[in-house]
């Protein structure tokens, strides 16, 4: 049966994933791509600088690897949950599930799903953890720092000692005060750094937000909606702090699972925990912070829908669906970005991504057309308004460019105060410097592109 299983695994990630193996890369990927780094010779160098992103040559080799280890992981996830038939629904469902996408298909993604395959073995392996650990955090990041609690619920309960490493390490990594490159000295924002009572209420409405979207598959781009704004100013903060209806679905499932102890729910639990918004350095809600507690995840789904053959046919065919439409999203930039506006097309951050792309292809007049339809979704944005002051100016307009450049004077980031108004006083300096030139030359200007920054 084993074999049987382990095949079928195989064949449904090679069916569903292998046309991504011949995509480019996208977003993050690119960066690394270009970057001036030399590869080793020797070919176990050069797997390893495309296993663990420090410089890729090959798209097909990066993708390959990252279409291996989410194989894997599905796996090791049949053997990990009890090699039975439930495992096996759940390891397909985990095969399948969209929301998996930024680490079953994205380049970048991969420290997120190799440290599913540690906390695995872990799991299958428990006397090899500490060794297995030490490689996750140290390798991978940190988004195994806290599977080690889960052999608290085990006969291995002594092994949850390993979490002290992991929060010495990561203490040093990024909370050092004295690093200036540590997150804790790159992420200004105050509301994003302070630790208090209220952010249970953060923390909850998180929680209740993966939980949701990891069953239903909703949003599966790179940028939610949902608690983005989250620590920008103080109006956004308070829409932050309302209570609704991810709240009480995240407040039942955390009651729901310390009262159960359900093994799926408390490995979803967690392994989400450290990613709920109580401190946030970089995005507020992304795809692959959920990865490794999906497993847990689809483990309970798998256990609930067993019994109805229906029910898991018709799940199975809603991810398979949705993941065959989703597919396109990384065939190139270019489709990431628009299929983003397409699934959130009253966010305003899409558009203002797809407006910045169109500056980088000098495509001017659709940039300002995708900005104005940002600033439309959110008025009082600073970016927003700051990055058409600039469009204006490259397309001569100084009058609406002064315009914009009031509204944006009247906008600011928490935390970004300072910098903001360097920003905007060198930008003044350049309006008066464009309009003294115009007037001097007939309105003929000469502008250095490097000089524009959009602001993302």
């Amino acid at each position: 049966m084993d074999i049987q299983i382990i095949l079928l695994l195989i064949s449904v990630n090679l069916l569903f994933y292998y046309c991504t193996t011949e995509f480019a890369g996208i977003c993050d990927d690119i960066p690394v791509f270009n970057q001036n780094v030399e590869v080793p010779k020797n070919k176990w160098m050069y797997f390893w600088y495309h296993l663990h992103g420090r410089k890729y040559v090959s798209w097909k080799l990066a993708h390959w690897q990252t279409l291996s280890i989410h194989t894997l992981n599905c796996i090791l996830i049949y053997f990990a949950f009890g090699r039975n038939n439930i495992s096996a629904l759940a390891a397909l469902l985990f095969a399948v599930n969209p929301v998996n996408n930024q680490c079953s298909i994205w380049i970048s993604g991969k420290g997120y799903s190799m440290n599913l395959t540690c906390a695995l073995l872990m799991w299958i392996f428990p006397l090899a953890s500490p060794i297995i650990y030490i490689y996750g955090a140290y390798f991978n990041g940190a988004s195994i720092l806290l599977f080690p609690l889960m052999f608290l619920f085990t006969k291995h309960w002594y092994l949850a000692l390993m979490l002290l490493w992991g929060i010495q390490r990561e203490r040093g990594r990024v909370f050092n005060k004295t690093d200036p490159a540590s997150k804790f000295n790159t992420e200004t924002n105050a509301e994003l750094l302070s630790l208090k009572p209220h952010k249970f209420i953060i923390a909850l409405k998180t929680y209740g937000y993966y939980f949701t979207n990891t069953i239903t598959a909703r949003i599966l781009g790179y940028y939610h909606k949902y608690l983005f704004l989250h620590g920008v100013n103080k109006e956004s903060n308070k829409d932050s702090y309302k209570i609704d209806i991810y709240f009480f679905i995240g407040l039942a499932v955390v009651l729901t699972t310390f009262l159960t102890f359900d093994l799926g729910l408390l490995w979803f639990t967690i392994t989400i925990a450290m990613w709920c918004n109580f401190i946030s350095f970089n995005q507020t809600i992304a795809n692959r912070y959920i990865y490794m507690g999906n497993a847990g995840l689809m483990l309970t789904i798998a256990i609930l829908v067993n019994k109805c053959p229906y029910l898991t046919g018709m799940l199975l065919a809603y991810y398979l669906t949705r993941l065959g439409l989703f597919l396109i999203f990384y065939k190139s930039e270019y489709y990431s970005i628009e299929y983003s506006c397409l699934e959130q097309p009253d966010f305003f951050y899409p558009w203002q991504n797809r407006a910045v792309h169109c500056f980088q292809m000098q495509n001017y007049q659709g940039a300002l057309g995708n900005m104005l339809k940002a600033a439309e979704l959110r008025p009082t944005d600073w970016k927003l308004n700051y990055n058409i002051c600039q469009i204006f100016m490259v397309l001569g307009n100084i009058k609406e460019c002064k315009k914009y450049f009031e509204i944006a004077s009247s906008c600011t980031i928490m935390g970004r105060e300072d910098v903001i108004n360097k920003l905007m006083v060198r930008l003044k300096d350049w309006i008066e410097s464009v309009e003294k030139q115009a007037k001097e030359n007939n309105n003929h200007i000469d502008l250095d592109l490097k000089k524009f920054d959009m602001q993302r």
